[in-house]
């Protein structure tokens, strides 16, 4: 075989081009992600790669034993990994609100109470199913039936996130919805909001404030029990509350358990 520039003459005859050798590696590398997957991207047994766009390959990491891995287009991945308590309370919600209805904690009966005091935080777990998020509120509302006493008497009402665990609320509210008046009649005392909800599930907040002479009478809820008992011999706790919320919706103090949790319900935009 001889050489004779760019070209190489084999045995029959033929030349090869080494200039087309070149263009044809070229293409072939342009096949190749960008940049690069290397095995050294993979730092641990079970990693897998996922598409967050055309073309764009990332590590997402092993998932969690007993997670289950969904679709979830808000998630940069496409994905998101729930966890078996997620998995629990998701798939079997309460309630899955349509346009215009409202969905409330799990209770198993409502009545009445005058029993609220000012500056008592009531907190109330509400579940929504993964598949139906994201939820948009465009109301927040409880009921009154009695009218009480006092000076600018007012509920505020809002929410906050779950720990992570299922039984407490956590951290500063993720929204305060700010107050509507009690004193101005009976019914549903409902306040506009606009607000999606994208986690399965929330904390309702509600708090009587203003002076407070005479408790309001108010529908409530005997929620199925979020708290657990602090002992046998009491069957009444049903929900969190803490003392001390005088203005805007504080964070997360010091809880304790009680019973006659106000309604508190989200409407559906």
């Amino acid at each position: 075989m001889a050489l004779t520039g760019d070209h190489a003459e084999n045995d029959s005859g033929h030349t090869t081009d080494h200039n087309l050798i070149d263009d044809a590696i070229v293409a072939l590398q342009s096949l190749v992600p960008s940049p690069p997957l290397l095995k050294e991207t993979a730092t641990a047994k079970g990693d897998i790669y996922i598409a967050t766009g055309p073309g764009t390959l990332v590590r997402l990491g092993t998932v969690a034993k007993g997670n289950l891995l969904v679709e979830n287009p808000a998630e940069t991945t496409g994905r998101k990994s729930l966890s078996p308590l997620e998995m629990s309370i998701t798939t079997a919600p309460p309630f899955r609100a349509q346009v215009g209805e409202y969905i409330t904690s799990l209770s198993t009966s409502t009545g009445t109470s005058a029993g609220y005091t000012q500056g008592t935080l009531y907190f109330e777990r509400v579940d929504f199913a993964y598949d139906d998020l994201p939820f948009v509120a465009d109301r927040i509302e409880t009921n009154i039936t009695a009218v009480g006493t006092g000076s600018g008497q007012v509920v505020r009402m809002g929410w906050y996130a779950d720990n992570g665990t299922g039984t407490r609320p956590t951290g500063a509210p993720l929204f305060d919805a700010g107050t509507v008046a009690t004193l101005s009649g009976t019914g549903a005392k409902s306040i506009t909001i606009n607000q999606s909800i994208s986690v399965p599930h929330i904390w309702l907040a509600w708090v009587l404030q203003g002076t407070v002479t005479t408790s309001p009478t108010v529908v409530i809820q005997n929620l199925v029990n979020l708290t657990g008992l602090a002992d046998t011999g009491n069957n009444s706790h049903r929900c969190w509350a803490q003392s001390g919320a005088t203005g805007a919706l504080p964070s997360v103090g010091t809880l304790f358990r009680t019973n006659n949790p106000p309604m508190i319900a989200l409407r559906r935009a």
